[in-house]
């Protein structure tokens, strides 16, 4: 029982929320970049948005994937603390055997704290901050890059999070 039956229980709530967050994302990149708009380019012999007239609709679904990840890593944090507080029936802290004198696992957490917390820090959205740029109509293709850019820090530390709770997790059980 590497997890407690809370936690297993609302990983389903966590983990479906962010991928509804990923596919309503999805969806906006699609129709946002499906049609051609007033500043076309071409390429490949092909005419296509040139992205320089995005929604402020695919801001906010990139502001909340940002948001769902800051979630998941939330989330992944905790079941990390669980393993090694000492909480969970049968699991001593810092996953040291009684008697040994050792840190154990504490040290490493203080990696999946960093790591969660860069994920909660990209989590703020760029969107709002507005710039009057081409009479304020346009100003939201300015954000998807650095929207995107902010992702993936979050993918990158959700990366060495998850790899902690591995860690711990096969410790747990070998």
């Amino acid at each position: 029982r590497v997890h407690d039956p809370l936690s297993g229980r609302m990983i389903a709530q966590i983990f479906g929320a962010s991928a509804n967050a990923l596919l309503e994302a999805g969806h906006a990149v699609r129709l946002e970049t499906a049609h051609v708009d007033d500043n076309p380019v071409i390429m490949n012999g092909r005419v296509v948005t040139s992205g320089g007239s995005m929604l402020l609709s695919l801001s906010m679904r990139l502001g909340s994937v940002q948001l769902a990840l800051a979630h998941l890593a939330r989330n992944a944090f905790n079941r990390c603390l669980l393993m090694v507080n000492g909480q969970l029936e049968g699991l001593p802290v810092n996953l040291v055997p009684p008697g040994v004198v050792a840190t154990g696992y504490g040290p490493v957490m203080k990696l999946a704290l960093e790591q969660m917390v860069r994920v909660t820090d990209a989590a703020g959205p760029v969107s709002i901050f507005n710039q009057a740029v081409a009479a304020g109509l346009e100003d939201e293709a300015a954000f998807i890059s650095l929207s995107a850019g902010r992702i993936k820090e979050q993918l990158d530390a959700l990366d060495w999070l998850q790899a902690v709770e591995a860690m711990l997790a096969c410790a747990r059980i070998g």
